[in-house]
Formats: structure tokens, C-alpha cells, sequence
């Protein structure tokens, strides 16, 4: 019985789910108790092997009660509408015919609407698929220039930038199939959350719907006041993508370009987080010297204040620090709408003034903060920290906060003020101080919340106490957050830390316990909830378990909504579970097969490198697993994935090196027929690979001769290969053939280094004895002579005799106890130097009772 169908047999008798054949002559009419019958009712159609026909499906469920079928959930309507417009792009792309339109703008609403309902970010794999659909969905509709009818001045317009008259482009009108309100929402849902990393795919997508909006603003609104508004809406949405998808300075430069007159601070406030971030001082600060010459005004702005007292803090740049920090908070729009100034600027510059040394400076923000009546509870904290930082200790601490509270009641310490302390003992790591703090706030009657937990488990896990962590865990799980708390998944990233840790060792922590935790994590809201190092510790945890559907429903569940670095890192987790040696090949060839179809965009290179895996497998090689490998490369769509030339020759490599006569003949049949193959030397490097290791030296010899014949001639590597072709060929044929190509170096005046004279050694050393049967030209000769002949040529070619070449002889002298001897006592003599580049190499003992030294003589094409 296949395996996959045990699986599923074995799970319905556990969850009490009886296997049912519908084809069954003999079926019961009714079901003869309740527990079959609910049972039987519970089986899902998608598991059924077997097409039922019409007659036979089971209409109704137990009292004749009509069946119903489950709605879908979102994520499912949502990954559907997804793999419409994944597959629509991909048609796109090879120029095949994509989905009717209505079904790509249906499921363009769709994924849309899910989108804006859980609040979610859009990541850049998605980005480049959503922009493709808009193109797609929008295109054909063009706004119609005044002189459209004049051919001449048309054909004279230039594409020169977004605004102005005869140079402004013409923009793509929404299609009928999305409307305008529908354009607003998507743009509204798509732009929210992007993430502060580069993103050419959200750039395209912001300058996509920015084209569209301006061009319904000049088609249907003629009010210069509504006109304006909408002109400031949309290049608010374009600044703000742009700023945060790592085109900050792009975004600076729209702004000055599209409204010169304008003073938008909250624009600039973007523009100037985007640069912060990005780390781009020097026009960052071209942007400050650009605001005092048209906007002075918005450089008051308290939230600008707060991003370059920040930057500047993290740079540590004391002066410039300063000079922010010094600027007057200004009653902007956030003291407007009622909010409270945050403590930021403040903090920052305690931090930079800690971190440089600038302790008089520290000493007067703290002094300010205490003669300040009106200083608020968030800067008192600031005061403690600062206590905390200077190297006061707990017990200090508690006398600092007595005195003030003795004088302030408003400004005692609460749980915010622990939770500080506590992230400064996790910022140095130091859980000793930590657990002072902890105790300092019980001493204060403060009840832990939910954040004093999230960071108990968060040092914890920095000094690897994973069991300590564990308890935080278990008390967080217990808490109950007050009315006026709010909760908002605080623990995600830390949840994610400690699963990791436990996979780390599951040894120590049984797969229940890792279980509990993600299933905690999978009840929250958040889109994310699992880092890409979770899903590749939890996918390879499933993977030693044997786990293969549960690990394949993991990785679609969650790399859905990764950005392509996170991808590649879930790929990079797999790909080095391949390439480890140390697992049993067939969980190896289970890890790949996954990998391979949950990942198509597995580059050639990460094929390639699982491919000689399989080829040099220990102890026996599989060739045809390896082949397999191949077979999925030469059929993928993608032609930067595709086999190439190069694909081959690797592959004929390790074909060689796993001597498999019948994986050479698949492979010659798929060469011939690959249109898309040019011989060259490379590829033919491959071919002497694979037929000296498969035992036909005489042809890989051939083909040496065509590689000398060609136009391109023969490399390094085909000379290397050509005498190792001489080392399986027969002792005097493979000898004279050495010495021609020897002779042919010597007489063309080729660069000979240590490398090519040890690959000449090793075929006269390979022969010197002889083999099969056939007696060798140095037969009942010693082995010295052999050293000597080897240093001539090395003198003749003017190289040194080094480890490599030492390496070489001693190897092929393993095969007589005595003449390994004599090379030994001959290297000691002549080339010390040489024997101890060897020996540090080291030693393996061999069979015969001899030694071998730790070299890899593999030639790559």
C-alpha cells in the first residue's frame, strides 16, 4: 500500500473516522448507530481517492437534514485570489494566455479586501504580483492630449517627467473592471504597513497608482481647491511608499517637484524617517539644508525633532545631538490632536550621552528633568535609567525613588518604570540586574503585566535558559490583562525566539511542548506571527519527525506572506539540511523533494550543489536520486533556473565521480536532445570526467584531443582532467600519454605550477607498480627513483616540491606498507618543508595498514 494512503488510513482510525468506499456494492443504506454515522458525515471529500459519480454521493446527513458546506475562511479566499493573479503573471511572462479579466480583477478585490481587514503589510514577492495585475487590469484606457489630433506635435513630445504641459506622459485610465472607489481602497490597504527595506516591486506599485490618480484627477475634477487636495493625497501615498521602500531621496525629490508651494510637514517627516533609516547621512542632511530654504518652519516640527535626535543619537554624533535635542518642541499636529509629547527625543539623548561619555551632558538632562514641575512621568523614568546606566544599583535605585516619591506622589514608579530597567538589563545583558528590578518592583507592590513577562522571557532566553523562560511563559499564559492595559501580540517576537531554542535542542524539550507554543502563536491575529528562522526550525523539526504533510502545510501556510529575503532564507535552512552529510539520504531526498516544489525559484546553483550531494553520497552514491535533481532543472519553465551548458558538465562530473555507466548514457541521450547546448570546453571537461570515471579512459583521451583541436582550446582544468584520464588508463598507455602531454607543456612554454606537476606525479606514481594484472614501468624498482624523477621535472619546470606533490606520492605509496616507508624517509630528507605542510594536513589510517593524507584531488570542469 502506498504510503501516503497508510498515513491517512492510520489518522482516521485515531480521530475515529472510518474509511468508507463509495464504490462499495454492499453499503449500508443507513448508517447502524450514531457514532458511524457522525463519523461517516465528518469524512472529507478531498481526501477520497475516487471520483464519486453523481448517483452515489451522499446528499444528506443523519434526520435528513440538507448537507452544508463550511464557508471558506479568509486566508483561504485570500491565497485563492493570490494564486490567480501568481499564475496570470507567470502566463504573462512566457507570453501564454492569462485568466479573463474578470476573474483577475475578482480576485484582485478579493485579495484587496482581505488585505485591508486584517491590516496587513504587503510583502515584496506579493508587491510584484499585485503591480503586474494592475497593469494588466488598467491598461488601454489613455487620457487624450488637447492636440491628439496633430500627429506632428505628438510625435515631437518627450517623456520627461510627471508634471508640466507637452512633457507630461500620457496616464493609464482605470479599466471598467475596477472602478474609482474600489482604486482608493486598494491603494489605501496596499500602501499600509510597507516595510523599511529596498522594494523596486512596492516602488513600481506606488508609481502605478500614482499614474492612475493623477490621471482621474485631470480627467473628472476641475476645482482648483479639490484639484490641489487630491494632487497632496496622491503624493502623499507615493512619498510614503517611497520613503519606507528605501527610495527616500526619490521621494524628496517628488515632493519638490510636484509641490514647491506647499508647506506638508508631515510629508518631510516621512521623507526624513525613510532617509534615517536607510542610514543615508549625507542627503539626509542635504534634505534639512533644502527645509530651511523653502519650509524653515517644518524643521519645529516635534516629530521630525524626535527622528534626527534619534538618528544622530544612534551615530553617536554628540554635536549634531545637541543641536536637535536643543530645539524647542513646537505645538504641532500632534499636541493639536490631543496627544501627549513623547519622551524620545529625551531618551535618545540620554542613550548618545551615555554611550560617548558625555556624562556632564547626561547629568544635565537628568537635572533638567527634576527642576522641570512640569516634567512629565515617561522623562522621571528617564531619571532612573540613567541612575541604572551610571552604575547605580538596585538598592541606590530604591533610595533615588523614595526620595522623589516623597516629594511628587504622581510620579511614583509603576510597571512601565520596571519594564525600562528590565530592558536595560536586557540591552547589556545582564540578567542579574534584571532580577534586582524584578525585585525592586515587588518591594513597590507593582504587578507584573504581560510586557514585564515578554522581557523576563526575553534574558532569559539571552543567556540560554530556556527553562527559565519556559516559566515566564507559563505565567504570562495566566495573566490577565486589566481594562486599561492593552495587549497588542508584544510576544510574537520572543514566542518565536523561544520555539526556536527549543527546536535547538529537542532532546530536552519534548515536540508536545514546541507544539503548544505554535499553536498559541497561530491564534493570534497577526498576519506574520512566524519568523522565517521559526518556520525553518519548526519545517526541519517535522522533518527529523517524519512529519512530511504537517511540514509541507507549514511552509505554504506561512511563506505566503514572506518577502523574498525571508523566502530565501527558509530555502537557505532546507538547502544546508540537504548538503549535510550527516543525515540519512532518504530524509535528505524527502527534504529536497518539498523544497523543490514549495520553492520553485530554487536557483540552479542550490540544484546543482544538491545534486553532487547525491553523486557523492556515502557509502554508496545515488546516481539516479541525483539525476532526478537534474530532470527537475532541464524541465523548469524559467530560464535563469533551466539547465544550461554549465548544468551539464556539473552533472557529467559527478556522473564521474560516481562511476554509474547508465547515469552517463541518460545523460548523453538528454544532451542530444537539448537544443539549447553548445559544445565547449567546459562541456567537454565534463565528458573526460565522466567516461575516465566510468572506466573508459581510452575515450576520455579521445576527447582531450578534440578539447586540444577546438577553437577554444584547453584550460587548466582540462589539462588536470586529461591526466587523471591517464591514471585510469592502462600502465604504459596511460604513462606515454602523460609524457606527451608533458612534453607538449615543456615545449609550448605553458605556466606550470605545483598543482599541474602534483597531477603528473600522481600518474606516474598511479603506474609505477603497475595494476590489474599489467606490470608497471617502475616494476621492481624502488621508489625512490620514483621521488627523484619527480623532482627533476619539478626543477625543470622550476617549481618547488610541496605539499600537494608530497600529498600525492605518499598517497599512491599506500598501497605497499614499504614503499610508503621510503617516500616518508625520502620527504624527511630532501623536502622538509614540504613533509610538514603535509602533516598538518593530516592523517587517515587505510586498510592495508597504511596511511593517508587528508587531501581532496577533486578536478571541477
Amino acid at each position: 500500500m502506498p504510503s501516503h494512503l497508510t498515513r491517512v488510513i492510520f489518522r482516521r482510525i485515531l480521530y475515529n473516522r472510518p474509511v468508507i468506499s463509495r464504490r462499495c456494492l454492499h453499503r449500508l443504506s443507513r448508517p447502524p448507530n450514531l457514532t458511524y454515522a457522525l463519523a461517516s458525515s465528518q469524512l472529507r471529500a478531498s481526501s477520497l481517492p475516487i471520483q464519486q459519480s453523481q448517483s452515489q454521493q451522499q446528499k444528506r446527513q443523519l434526520w435528513f437534514l440538507p448537507r452544508r458546506k463550511s464557508p471558506p475562511q479568509p486566508e483561504e479566499i485570500a491565497d485563492r485570489a493570490l494564486g490567480v493573479m501568481t499564475e496570470a503573471q507567470h502566463r504573462w511572462r512566457n507570453g501564454l494566455r492569462a485568466q479573463p479579466d474578470d476573474e483577475l480583477a475578482a480576485a484582485f478585490t478579493e485579495f484587496v479586501n482581505y488585505k485591508h481587514k486584517k491590516r496587513d503589510g504587503l510583502p515584496d514577492v506579493q508587491a510584484a504580483v499585485v503591480v503586474d495585475t494592475v497593469k494588466h487590469l488598467t491598461q488601454g484606457r489613455i487620457v487624450k492630449d488637447e492636440d491628439e489630433g496633430d500627429e506632428a506635435s505628438k510625435s515631437e513630445e518627450k517623456n520627461t517627467g510627471f508634471w508640466g504641459s507637452k512633457s507630461t506622459p500620457k496616464r493609464p485610465q482605470p479599466s471598467i473592471l475596477l472602478q474609482d472607489d474600489e482604486l482608493h481602497f486598494a491603494r489605501k490597504a496596499l500602501a499600509r504597513k510597507v516595510p523599511f527595506a529596498r522594494s523596486e516591486a512596492h516602488r513600481e506599485l506606488a508609481y502605478e497608482f500614482f499614474k492612475l490618480f493623477e490621471g482621474i484627477r485631470e480627467e473628472k475634477y476641475q476645482d482648483p481647491d479639490m484639484d490641489a487636495t487630491l494632487q497632496a493625497n496622491n503624493v502623499f501615498y507615493l512619498t510614503a511608499v517611497l520613503s519606507r521602500a528605501g527610495f527616500a531621496v526619490e521621494a524628496r525629490d517628488v515632493v519638490c517637484q510636484a509641490m514647491p508651494k506647499h508647506r506638508i510637514a508631515w510629508m518631510w517627516s516621512s521623507i526624513i524617517e525613510g532617509l534615517s533609516h536607510e542610514g543615508n547621512l549625507e542627503e539626509l542632511e542635504k534634505s534639512i539644508e533644502l527645509l530651511r530654504q523653502i519650509h524653515p518652519a517644518t524643521l519645529e516640527s516635534s516629530e521630525l525633532r524626535d527622528i534626527l535626535v534619534e538618528f544622530y543619537g544612534r551615530r553617536g554624533d554628540v554635536a549634531r545631538t545637541k543641536e536637535w535635542f536643543s530645539v524647542p518642541e513646537a505645538k504641532d499636529g500632534q499636541q493639536q490632536r490631543g496627544k501627549r509629547p513623547s519622551a524620545r527625543a529625551p531618551k535618545a539623548a540620554l542613550s548618545c550621552a551615555l554611550a560617548t561619555n558625555e556624562l556632564q551632558w547626561a547629568q544635565s538632562i537628568v537635572k533638567d528633568i527634576m527642576d522641570n514641575p512640569a516634567s512629565l512621568k515617561e522623562e522621571w523614568d528617564l531619571a532612573y535609567l540613567w541612575a541604572a546606566r551610571v552604575g547605580k544599583s538596585a538598592d541606590e535605585l530604591n533610595h533615588m525613588i523614595s526620595t522623589v516619591a516623597g516629594r511628587r506622589k504622581s510620579i511614583r514608579p509603576n510597571v512601565r518604570t520596571i519594564n525600562m530597567l528590565l530592558e536595560y538589563a536586557l540591552e547589556k545583558n545582564d540578567p542579574y540586574s534584571a532580577e534586582r528590578y524584578l525585585e525592586l518592583g515587588r518591594n513597590w507592590n507593582i504587578r507584573p503585566n504581560a510586557t514585564t513577562y515578554v522581557l523576563q522571557m526575553a534574558y532569559r532566553l539571552s543567556t540560554n535558559d530556556v527553562a527559565g523562560a519556559l516559566v515566564a511563559y507559563k505565567q504570562l499564559r495566566e495573566y490577565e490583562p486589566g481594562q486599561d492595559e492593552a495587549f497588542a501580540d508584544e510576544d510574537i517576537p520572543v514566542l518565536n525566539r523561544l520555539i526556536q531554542a527549543m527546536c535547538a535542542a529537542p532532546d530536552r524539550y519534548p515536540a508536545e511542548s514546541i507544539f503548544t507554543i505554535v499553536e498559541d502563536l497561530n491564534k493570534r491575529k497577526q498576519t506574520q506571527r512566524f519568523e522565517p528562522k521559526t518556520v525553518s526550525a519548526l519545517a526541519l523539526l517535522h522533518l527529523n519527525r517524519e512529519e512530511y504533510t504537517d511540514m509541507i502545510d507549514l511552509l505554504r501556510t506561512h511563506t505566503r506572506d514572506f518577502s523574498g529575503a525571508q523566502r530565501t532564507h527558509v530555502m537557505r535552512a532546507l538547502e544546508a539540511y540537504c548538503l549535510d552529510p550527516a543525515h540519512p539520504l532518504a530524509r535528505v531526498w524527502d527534504c529536497y523533494v518539498i523544497l523543490y516544489q514549495i520553492f520553485p525559484a530554487l536557483s540552479r546553483d542550490s540544484r546543482l550543489a544538491i545534486m553532487r550531494a547525491f553523486f557523492t553520497a556515502r557509502p554508496t552514491p545515488r546516481a539516479d536520486l541525483a539525476l532526478h535533481v537534474f530532470s527537475h532543472m532541464r524541465a523548469h519553465p524559467d530560464a535563469g533556473v533551466r539547465a544550461d551548458t554549465a548544468a551539464y558538465a556539473s552533472v557529467l562530473a559527478g556522473v564521474g565521480a560516481a562511476g554509474d555507466e547508465e547515469a552517463l548514457e541518460s545523460v548523453l541521450a538528454h544532451m542530444r536532445l537539448d537544443a539549447a547546448v553548445a559544445p565547449n570546453t567546459r562541456l567537454r571537461n565534463g565528458l573526460m570526467l565522466a567516461h575516465a570515471g566510468c572506466g573508459d579512459a581510452r575515450r576520455a583521451l579521445e576527447l582531450w584531443a578534440d578539447v586540444v583541436r577546438s577553437r577554444e582550446g584547453p584550460s587548466y582544468a582540462s589539462i588536470h582532467i586529461a591526466l587523471r584520464a591517464c591514471e585510469a588508463e592502462a600502465p604504459r598507455a596511460g604513462v606515454r600519454a602523460a609524457r606527451e602531454i608533458w612534453g607538449t607543456l615543456r615545449r609550448m612554454e605553458v605556466e606550470v605550477d605545483a598543482g599541474l606537476l602534483a597531477s603528473y606525479a600522481g600518474v606516474l606514481a598511479e603506474h609505477w607498480e603497475g595494476k590489474g594484472g599489467q606490470d608497471g614501468w617502475g616494476a621492481g624498482r624502488s621508489w625512490k627513483v620514483l621521488c627523484r624523477r619527480v623532482e627533476d621535472r619539478a626543477a625543470d619546470a622550476g617549481v618547488e616540491v610541496d605539499g600537494v606533490v608530497a600529498s600525492t606520492l605518499f598517497n599512491k605509496a599506500s598501497r605497499n606498507p614499504d614503499a610508503q616507508v621510503e617516500v616518508e624517509r625520502w620527504m624527511r630528507e630532501y623536502h622538509p618543508a614540504a613533509w610538514d605542510e603535509m602533516s598538518r594536513v593530516g592523517f587517515k589510517d587505510t586498510e592495508s595498514g597504511t596511511k593517508e593524507v587528508l587531501i581532496d584531488r577533486t578536478v571541477e570542469p
